[in-house]
Parts: C-alpha cells; structure tokens; sequence
C-alpha cells in the first residue's frame, strides 16, 4: 500500500512538471525540439529520485518561467523558524516530512521576498524579478544612438536559437513615423561564444500577408544591405555593426533582418565542426509585439509552410483556442536585434 501511495505521488508531480513545462513553452518548441529536452527529463528525473518522505518545490522565474537557484527559504510553526535551507543548482528541494511547519518564506537579492502558507505551497514556487542585472536584459551602450527600433526586454535564456546558415528565422522591423530614418547601427545579443564565429548580416525587403486567424506570414524578398564577414570571438556577448550611410527606412515599409552563420574556426584558423554546447546563439529577449517570424512545418502534412510565419500571432491564437486563455509573457519572444536610426534632414 505504501508503494503505490508513493507511486501516486510521483506520477502526480511528474504529470505537473510535464504540464508546466509543455505550457511555458510552445507546442513548436516540443515537437521540433526547439526547446533542450534533456533538460525536461533531467527535471523528472529530479523530481522521480527526490526523497521519497518529502514535499519537493522548484523555484522558478514568474516571468521567464525559469528555474531559480541559490534561493533561501526557512519553514515556521506558530512565527518561529524551524528549519532553514538554500536550493540548489543541480536538485530539486525536499523538504523532510518529519518537520512540522506551517508557513514558508523565500529570499533572493534580485527577487521579492514571498511568504506562503503551508496549504498555499505547491510544486511550483513563483518568484519574482526585484532588480533586474545589465546582462540579463538587452540594452544600449552609453553612446547616443537616436531612435531606437526593436525592444528592451529581458533574455529568456532556455528560448535562445542557434545561428544558422539558411534562412530560418529572423525579425521585420517597421518605420512608423512620418519622417524617413537612416539605418545607422544594428546591435544584437548572444550566449557568451565559445568559438571564433564568422557571419553575415542581411536587410531584406519584406512581404507581410494580411493577418488571418492564427497566422501572419512573411516573405523576404531582395537583399537591400549585407556586411561583409565578420566574427564574433570567443567569450563576446554582442555585436554592433555600423551601417554605412544611405539605408533608409520609410514610413510603413517593412525591413526584414536576419543573422547568417558562415562557420566556426579554431585558434589555428581551421574550421572546425562544433558540438551542439559550442555554437553561438542568438539570445531572445520578452516581447510584447508581433514581429519573429521563423520557418514552420505543417504538422498535419509535413510539409514546410511558404514563407515565415508570425510565431507569436500563432502563439497567442493557439492558446486562445487549445487553453481558453492568454499564453503567459515567457512564451512571447523575439530575437534581441536592435536597429539604431537617426531621421533624415529635408
């Protein structure tokens, strides 16, 4: 009787994480293994090889929807502490069911403090951001750059995609304004890289159908600027590439950009074939508007759809339609490209 009660509690919380993990990512992200799987089964694994006597919890990011280590948290029966203890990176908590608590609190510098019942508390503790680091979130350097295009969010850092050679992702960006604006820098983000990276950079006229239900697709056209090769060295973080004068965007006429991989090379200049942990990555930031598009296969006929579709048009149509409710912020993203323009004098 005891094994099967144990039994069930497991495949309880097995069936929670594997919910929490399919909601807070995208339906995309699992069939396509987008998202690092490896990661979801070394979480069930976590959780299936915890204590068996214990109540276990992670600890996750509110908004990014992910985990959150070196968290402190101490348990209370009747306002005195108990038991007090810190998570780890490479565990899930238990708590031991031998300890009498019934309240519980959790601390982190850069997150708000959160105090729970006992009969409050579930699998899943959300924490949230208090003071958000410079490298956990895209920003400009300090020189004066004038209009910005594109967002300031922070990085979700399980969403960010590999450079690739063909085009299968990217951002439109639009000039809403009346006056025209001169492209002057792009700036973009990635995970630290851990090899000497050679790329392009495209800006490419851009169709954008009408928006159906569901959908938006867009469809690059003809190149307006290419840079050269340039690389990324090991250990950077971004790149900033001055445009040369005479790109100008105008009002209501999309730019479609994108981030070409060229290849990877070795301190002796010999190109080298990575393993899937040392290719550079685009990092994606939290996004609030409708502007990644990326390559679809149609899961009915397996067949590559024309053109790139709006991912978080999809999103969002998708959980209206399959949950009756809004995605959470985590699932909306977009690759952390800036565009830094200056307006064009009459």
């Amino acid at each position: 009787m005891g094994e099967l009660i144990i039994s069930i509690y497991h495949a309880r919380v097995y069936c929670k994480i594997i919910f929490f993990v399919i909601r807070s990512n995208t339906l995309k992200c699992v069939i396509m293994g987008v998202c690092k799987l490896r990661n979801l089964l070394v979480l069930v694994m976590l959780f299936i090889s915890s204590p068996v006597f214990c109540q276990v919890f992670a600890t996750v990011d509110a908004d990014t929807y992910e985990l959150i280590e070196n968290v402190n948290y101490s348990l209370y029966k009747n306002k005195k502490a108990v038991y007090s203890g810190v998570t780890l990176p490479d565990r899930l908590t238990g708590i031991d069911k031998a300890i009498e608590f019934d309240s519980i609190s959790f601390s982190r510098l850069d997150y708000k403090v959160l105090g729970l019942a006992k009969s409050e508390m579930d699998t899943l503790v959300l924490l949230t951001k208090n003071v958000i680091h410079l490298d956990e979130v895209v920003i400009s350097s300090g020189k004066d750059k004038g209009m910005v295009l594109g967002e300031t969010n922070r990085f979700v850092k399980r969403r960010s995609r590999a450079l690739l050679k063909d085009l299968q992702y990217g951002s439109v960006f639009t000039n809403i304004l009346k006056e025209r604006l001169q492209l002057d820098i792009i700036l973009f983000y990635v995970n630290k890289a851990a090899l000497k990276t050679a790329y392009r950079v495209h800006v490419l006229e851009v169709e954008e159908t009408a928006l159906q239900p569901g959908y938006r697709i867009a469809k690059p056209g003809e190149p307006i600027f290419s840079t050269d090769t340039l690389y990324l060295q090991p250990k950077d973080k971004k790149a900033e590439i001055d445009v040369p004068p005479g790109l100008l965007l105008t009002r209501d006429k999309p730019v479609f950009v994108w981030i070409q991989l060229l290849g990877y090379y070795g301190k002796d200049g010999k190109e080298l074939d990575p393993d899937l942990d040392d290719v550079t990555k685009l990092k994606f930031q939290l996004s609030s508007e409708d502007n990644y598009y990326s390559k679809w296969t149609d899961v009915n006929t397996k067949q590559v759809v024309s053109g790139l579709i709006n991912e978080n048009i999809r999103i969002k149509h998708d959980f209206v339609t399959m949950y009756f409710e809004d995605p959470h912020k985590s699932n909306l993203v977009a690759p952390a490209v800036l565009l830094y323009c200056s307006k064009v004098q009459k």
